[in-house]
């Protein structure tokens, strides 16, 4: 199985010194900003997102997004901006309406009240992605814990100096 793990920034910087596996540089950065996910500010999740996340999703990549949560055992970008990736790629992509599930909650209905606000221009940005599609399925997980170092950008330098930066 190809896998492609993504650091969330900044407090996904954390796991690097956590996780060995994770040393050397063999990973990408992504930003899913929990604010955009307290504020329900959905279409921003996207426009967030890179092309080389979107290209290894389409290619069929197991795409692993590692956040630590700001004093909390889960991430709001992991538990909400995920599911909500996976259920508009889903739609874009596949056109196949998934069921999300945020905190044992269904929220189709509220998930497709946000889609349908979503701009042409942003849907077209992802359909572009369906031509490289190499797969049927949005293979999207999250990993997480909790962290009480929100904001300690000295020490998510140090982290990047000392396991990334050859």
């Amino acid at each position: 199985m190809r896998t492609k793990y993504f650091i969330n920034l900044s407090t996904g910087i954390e796991a690097i010194a956590d996780m060995p596996f994770l040393q050397g540089g063999e990973i990408s950065f992504i930003r899913i900003q929990s604010s955009h996910c307290e504020a329900a500010a959905f279409e921003d999740i996207l426009l967030g997102l890179d092309s080389n996340f979107l290209m290894y999703l389409a290619m069929g990549y197991t795409c692993i997004v590692v956040d630590y949560g700001a004093r909390s055992h889960t991430s709001k970008a992991v538990r909400i901006g995920l599911e909500w990736i996976r259920y508009f790629l889903n739609i874009v992509w596949f056109k196949k309406k998934i069921k999300p599930i945020i905190n044992q909650k269904d929220v189709t209905d509220f998930f497709y009240e946000n889609y349908i606000k979503v701009t042409n221009k942003t849907r077209s940005k992802f359909r572009y992605y369906r031509k490289y599609l190499q797969t049927d399925k949005i293979r999207l997980i999250g990993f997480n814990k909790s962290t009480e170092r929100d904001g300690f950008f000295d020490d998510y330098i140090l982290i990047l100096n000392q396991f990334l930066i050859r």
